[in-house]
């Protein structure tokens, strides 16, 4: 890692990991496995951070974070696994794995109100946008 480029991990309150990536005096955030907090601009053009859903988005009792997830914009938004732990339902209980991602994906693009297809692509761009 050169010395223009930093990372810097947090854990939140609410033990969500947020990731802050300095590239040459830029910062960008990736809050993974992002649960719930109360969030300001996130409509904002310039909000320089990615927002992660795990399994807890499919959770019935999750309608604050599903709440606040639709309000995030396309491009900001990530998917991840977190495993072995917080399986999406219909696997929730059992260990998380990869292969499981794709009830997060279905979930996240009923809420964004998006085919399954158009999320699968929009969160690999964003991927790569922040890691590339």
């Amino acid at each position: 890692m050169s010395d223009r480029t930093k990372i810097l991990l947090l854990l939140t309150p609410a033990l969500s990991i947020i990731i802050l990536l300095f590239f040459g005096g830029l910062f960008i955030g990736l809050l993974r496995s992002f649960n719930y907090m109360p969030i300001i601009g996130l409509t904002e053009p310039n909000l320089n951070a990615y927002f992660s859903a795990s399994g807890i988005i499919t959770f019935k009792n999750s309608s604050e974070l599903q709440s606040t997830f639709k309000k995030i914009p396309l491009n900001k938004v990530l998917i991840e696994t977190d495993s072995p732990f917080l399986a999406p339902v219909p696997m929730r209980g059992n260990k998380n794995e990869p292969s499981y991602l794709k009830y997060t994906l279905e979930k996240l693009a009923e809420i964004k109100n998006i085919s399954s297809n158009e999320l699968d692509e929009i969160t690999s761009q964003n991927f790569n946008n922040l890691f590339a």
